[in-house]
């Protein structure tokens, strides 16, 4: 089955970060010390390595964090350096790949309309269409179906979550989806951002992001989070929250909240939560020597 989507730019750009980066480190293995083995920037975390270099050089403590500032300053221009030109490059390629299939799709779309046939992806553009273009389809079917509720939302992509604002709002056709006027009460949507996972089903953060911001603010108080937690005793929660509150709150990522406990702590003495350090040894990779120092933990 070939399926065609409208993609944007920017997700034809990301897929072509993601693969130079890949490449670029193949093309490098001497810099794996700088990108992890998908192809992306390591986290820069050397604090302690300038802090005892400058104790060895007879300094404080402070010189250390002065000198590891700098380091991650430099770090991150370099990083920001490296995304610009595999950006351009990005560019280039899609416009050089995209023509010739543009050709092929226009023939895919022919033995289609020939065939009188339609794939997964032409239902959803036709439904979306219809919804979009006619005002008495919206009406007649926001009648019958009077209350929408869609589970696992993190995974819906663009023209999924237009459906659905089209299906449960009012608007002209000239405004964004997200633009829409809900009906109160009839879309009821439930999801996990931290959850969204699926990129190769077109799923998107971002049309998750939009949705809920619509929706907040066209019904401030209809956003109900929750944060109790039934699987994991509190010393576990803790350290997660701890460790995930700065990076799930960048712009773009899911945003962050707390997760609290329902279940008391275990009346054992044993670690809720264990760090190992990792790392190639004896001629073992990495992950040979993390399953062995996982086995041998449990």
């Amino acid at each position: 089955m070939l399926r065609w989507r409208t993609h944007s730019r920017d997700s034809f750009l990301e897929g072509g970060r993601i693969s130079f980066r890949h490449l670029w480190r193949r093309a490098h293995p001497e810099n794996e010390c700088i990108f992890t083995k998908s192809g992306t920037f390591r986290a820069y975390s050397k604090k302690t390595k300038w802090r005892a270099a400058a104790k060895e050089a007879g300094k404080p403590p402070s010189e250390g964090d002065l000198l590891n500032q700098e380091a991650l300053a430099h770090y991150s221009s370099i990083r920001e350096a490296f995304d610009r030109l595999l950006n351009e490059i990005a560019q280039e390629l899609v416009v050089k790949f995209a023509q010739p299939f543009e050709s092929l799709k226009q023939r895919y779309e022919k033995e289609k309309r020939d065939a009188a046939q339609l794939d997964f992806d032409d239902l959803l553009y036709k439904a979306r269409d219809l919804l979009r273009d006619n005002p008495k389809v919206r009406e007649v079917l926001a009648n019958r179906y009077r209350h929408v509720l869609v589970d696992e939302y993190q995974d819906t992509d663009p023209l999924q979550a237009e459906i659905l604002f089209r299906l449960c709002g009012k608007g002209e056709v000239s405004q964004p989806w997200e633009e829409w006027r809900l009906r109160p009460g009839q879309l009821f949507i439930v999801g996990d951002p931290k959850q969204s996972i699926f990129r190769f089903r077109f799923a998107d953060i971002n049309t998750y992001l939009r949705a809920r911001q619509a929706i907040e603010l066209q019904f401030p108080e209809n956003r109900l989070e929750i944060v109790a937690n039934f699987r994991s005793v509190p010393a576990i929660l803790d350290h997660v929250n701890r460790c995930f509150k700065e990076p799930l709150s960048v712009t773009g990522q899911a945003g962050f909240a707390a997760l609290s406990a329902d279940i008391e702590a275990c009346p054992h003495s044993l670690p809720p939560v264990v760090s190992l350090d990792i790392s190639s040894s004896e001629g073992k990779d990495v992950r040979a020597n993390e399953a062995e120092q996982v086995v041998t933990l449990c």
